[in-house]
C-alpha cells in the first residue's frame, strides 16, 4: 500500500471516530491530536508510521472484538488509547525536558 493510501485510510478511521473521540474525556482534544499528527508529522516516514499506527490499532480492536465478542467500542477505545499515549509519552515530556525539572532555583 502506498504511503498517500495509508495516509487516507487511516484520515477515514479517525473520521469515523470523530464525534466519539471528540467526546472523550480528559484535558487534550485527541480527534485534533490525531489529525495534526498525520498532518504535520515532520517526514514521509513519520507519516506513515502515524497512519500505520491508526490503522494498526482499529485492526487489533476488530480481532480482539470478533474474537471475545467485547463489543462495539473497542475500537474507539483503541483510538482514544493511541492518541492518549502519544500526548503522555510523546508530545507532553517533550515540552518539559528533564534539566528543567531538575533545575534548582537560586535568588
Amino acid at each position: 500500500m502506498s504511503d498517500h493510501d495509508l495516509i487516507q485510510t487511516a484520515y477515514g478511521i479517525i473520521s469515523k471516530y470523530e464525534q466519539s473521540i471528540r467526546d472523550a474525556p480528559g484535558p487534550y482534544t485527541l480527534f485534533e491530536l490525531l489529525q495534526g499528527m498525520l498532518e504535520h508529522a515532520p517526514s514521509d516516514e513519520g507519516k506513515r508510521y502515524v497512519a500505520t499506527s491508526i490503522i494498526h490499532a482499529e485492526s487489533e480492536s476488530e480481532i480482539s472484538c470478533t474474537r471475545t465478542e467485547a463489543g462495539v467500542g473497542s475500537s474507539y477505545d483503541a483510538m482514544v488509547d493511541l492518541a492518549q499515549g502519544w500526548a503522555d509519552k510523546l508530545l507532553l515530556p517533550s515540552t518539559f525536558p528533564s534539566s528543567l525539572s531538575q533545575a534548582t532555583i537560586s535568588y
